[in-house]
């Protein structure tokens, strides 16, 4: 009768979850390590045949972003276009903005803002926004008088860039590139009212223009900095 011993504690890596033995010849053994299963045999002269079980698949950017519950994600690109989030928000206050872009030598216009206008005219007072300045990209937050953060670099250079604005939670009011935390301040906070997101657009630069936003995803709290490296690196 085969002897089959099955483990109870598996936090540890590798681990030999089953260990078995065919009457008295082979040993059987299924082991768990950091990149899946290795199925072994050990034959009763000696010799170890072993499986690999392939390594399970990394997240792509979207399961990322998913998994971390966004209240807005887009699987779409928007070119040069804008797009309200036709849901009102009271008083949110914490948030991180996420998406891929390519930017061309001319693009302006805003990534993303919040107002308290349904639409886009007449535009609304605004207590946080995104967008192009003079190639640079500047992060506008307003908590009793605005304070920004602007890009050190420029990014109108049609590349594909991860970009990230993160503002609460106890964490630095921060802009990343490519993963990458490029400008912080430990400014935080935004005014107080209800109002609405838009993509592609921001009251202090209006539409984008020259600009391909791509999977835009907007969460009601602050990503750590962790998540932020996380989802960029994931494949797309």
């Amino acid at each position: 009768m085969p002897l089959i011993r099955a483990a109870t504690d598996l936090t540890t890596e590798p681990k030999i979850i089953i260990q078995g033995r065919t009457g008295a010849t082979d040993d059987l053994f299924l082991v768990r390590t950091s990149s899946g299963f290795v199925a072994m045999r050990i034959a009763y002269d000696g010799t170890l045949h072993y499986a690999e079980s392939p390594p399970p698949a990394a997240l792509t950017y979207s399961e990322r972003i998913a998994a971390l519950n966004p209240w807005y994600f887009s699987e779409g690109t928007l070119t040069s276009s804008r797009f309200l989030v036709d849901l009102q928000l009271a008083n949110p206050i914490a948030y991180t903005y996420i998406c891929r872009f390519v930017a061309s030598s001319s693009a302006g216009g805003g990534f993303f803002g919040f107002d308290d206008n349904h639409g886009f005219s007449p535009p609304g007072p605004s207590d946080r926004s995104l967008y192009f300045d003079s190639g640079k990209i500047k992060l506008y937050n307003y908590n009793g008088g605005p304070y920004y953060l602007t890009t050190p670099n420029t990014y109108q250079d049609a590349i594909l860039h991860t970009l990230t604005a993160r503002m609460g939670g106890g964490l630095p009011t921060a802009i990343f590139i490519d993963g990458v935390k490029v400008i912080e301040t430990s400014n935080t906070g935004a005014y107080n009212y209800s109002g609405y997101y838009k993509i592609g657009y921001a009251y202090e630069a209006g539409n984008a223009s020259g600009l391909d936003i791509i999977k835009p995803a907007i969460f009601l709290s602050a990503l750590t900095d962790t998540q932020i490296i996380e989802i960029h690196n994931a494949q797309n």
